[in-house]
């Protein structure tokens, strides 16, 4: 659900026309979403193959190899599998630009690319008011470098935590990730959620762990095949660690997920009678497949593109329909090749890369995947929290879908944050677009949201434990 989080893949179509004849070797430039600054170099390696390097410029300049690619004559493909997208160009004449579209988890966005004459613009500094307050202010908690034993014992997850001033033990949360390749920051455009919102529980008196995710950072393990369940179980690894150390209140310990994380969180309450608590930050209420659509149409209407995003939803639509009927995953490449192939100018390679993605262990999973289940099972305190503004995960639908799912639960609180966007922002439109923009990394109203309600819970269950 934090969807287009990192750039990733790209791939390209046929050109439409054949006047026109020109080759993708060189350095090209593009914008992503409005304010993403992409550098494309298209060279050959020292044995003569065709390699494709993506630099994003407004990431730290973040350097990317293609690992799939299909160039010739006004034709431009190419893919990065780890990462799950792809970008499919053709060459337009009249406007001297590679037209095309960069996919990523079902999700299609706009990216032409022009000639790069000179020397490719310098990342502009980030202005990010929050992040370096903390980096600047006087510690007033201890942050620790930990590692500690996935669920398989063969892998060792790294991550930092953090434990107020004072006398514990404390109570505790785990921070989940959204999708992605995210360290224990959950940083996007220079934006670092979990630090931002782990030094303000923490100054709150409540510890936090956060992590980086397996196979990224300093965590061992493989990143590239993992699903949401394995995620699941490298959050499960969290709580157990934090329940073992002296400074923390076993009975105490609960779980805080955003977004893909805030579908994970209940995966592991339902399974962790024992949790403490559960906050749910933008996570799911419905059918992923129908907020995969409903992403799609609002996305798009954010950006203003009300007619593509319903011709997308309408294309996705019957995509989804056939990953939910068919389990067998060869079956469903062969179906979904037939479907995209009798698409007008379909192209063989660019169907075949999309259908990689959107059979990748991960993808399969997640777009599969009932929220529903889940949480009809929780019997802990829960927080759910949407933005109003939030296209990626609908507050209406999805708040709705929690209330009924949980609506034998009388612990729980489910609120709609106004005028907040995915990443829980002060946002006008709630559009991808306005991510990168905004300086704010996490309004207050979310943070003390959550951290006034962990006290009120917390509080009830210290006086619980002493009875």
């Amino acid at each position: 659900m934090q969807l287009l989080k990192k750039i990733v893949v790209c791939s390209a179509m046929l050109a439409s026309s054949a006047a026109w004849a020109e080759q993708p070797y060189g350095d090209w430039m593009g914008t992503l979403a409005g304010s993403l600054r992409i550098k494309i170099q298209v060279s050959k390696s020292e044995d003569g193959k065709p390699q494709v390097k993506l630099t994003s410029i407004d990431q730290g300049n973040s350097v990317i190899m293609a690992d799939s690619t299909d160039l010739a004559e006004n034709k431009l493909e190419f893919a990065i599998s780890r990462l799950g997208a792809s970008y499919k160009a053709s060459w337009d004449q009249a406007t001297q630009q590679w037209q095309g579209e960069w996919m990523q988890a079902g999700q299609r966005m706009k990216l032409d690319l022009s000639a790069l004459k000179g020397e490719a613009p310098a990342p502009v500094k980030k202005n990010r008011p929050q992040v370096e307050a903390i980096k600047n202010a006087t510690p007033t908690y201890i942050n620790s470098d930990v590692q500690f034993t996935g669920l398989d014992s063969s892998m060792s997850l790294a991550g930092t935590m953090c434990l107020p001033n004072g006398k514990g033990p404390f109570p505790a949360a785990v921070l989940v990730h959204g999708s992605g390749p995210h360290t224990r920051h959950e940083e996007l455009f220079g934006h670092q959620i979990f630090t931002v919102i782990a030094d303000h529980l923490c100054k709150q008196g409540i510890a936090v762990l956060r992590y980086d995710k397996r196979g990224v950072g300093a965590s061992k393990g493989v990143y590239k095949t993992a699903t949401s369940l394995d995620f699941a179980d490298d959050a499960q690894a969290a709580v157990n660690f934090l329940r073992l150390q002296p400074q923390i209140d076993a009975k105490r310990v609960g779980i805080i997920g955003h977004s893909e994380g805030g579908m994970i969180a209940p995966v592991v309450a339902s399974r962790d009678p024992q949790l403490g608590f559960v906050i749910l930050m933008g996570g799911p209420g419905i059918a992923i497949d129908q907020l995969m659509l409903e992403q799609v149409r609002d996305g798009m209407k954010a950006e203003g593109a009300v007619e593509a995003g319903e011709q997308q939803a309408k294309r996705y639509r019957k995509v989804y329909e056939l990953m939910l009927a068919e389990k067998d995953v060869e079956t469903l490449r062969t179906k979904l090749r037939e479907l995209m192939m009798s698409e007008a100018n379909a192209i063989e390679k660019s169907v075949q890369l999309e259908i990689d993605q959107l059979t990748s262990p991960w993808f399969l999973t997640f777009i599969r995947f009932q929220p529903q289940q889940y949480l009809s099972k929780l019997k802990q305190p829960v927080l759910a929290i949407n933005g109003e503004l939030d296209f990626q995960v609908s507050a209406k639908s999805n708040l709705a879908g929690i209330r009924q799912a949980m609506k034998a639960n009388p612990k729980l609180t489910a609120l709609e944050l106004p005028k907040l966007n995915h990443l829980f922002q002060t946002s006008t439109t709630g559009a991808f677009s306005e991510y990168d923009k905004i300086e704010e990394t996490v309004a207050p109203l979310a943070l003390n949201t959550m951290s006034d309600w962990l006290k009120t819970q917390l509080k009830m269950q210290s006086k619980t434990s002493k009875k």
